[in-house]
């Protein structure tokens, strides 16, 4: 198993041999922090805090706009694996 080396929030480095150390946006962390805002959404709404339930919306939509980053990151890496494959066939 790899060994992961975690920086700021979200931001992994995996090890690779004979390539250093390459770094992936993490979009797990993120979308808990997201699940984990919008059920704090939830429940202030029931308790009729709106100023909390605002909040928890923002905390939401920012940590969803990470994952949105993390997902193209991921695809853009994936794009190039493949290219980079392509050209050495």
């Amino acid at each position: 198993m790899q060994k992961m080396l975690r920086y700021s929030k979200g931001a992994v480095a995996l090890p690779r041999s004979g390539a250093g150390v390459f770094f992936m946006i993490d979009y797990a962390y993120p979308t808990m922090l997201a699940e984990r805002a919008l059920d704090e959404l939830h429940r202030a709404m029931l308790r009729r805090d709106y100023d909390t339930a605002l909040e928890q919306a923002l905390e939401a939509a920012t940590q969803c706009r990470l994952i949105s980053v993390s997902i193209r990151d991921m695809a853009e890496k994936e794009l190039e694996r493949v290219n980079a494959h392509r050209n050495t066939v």
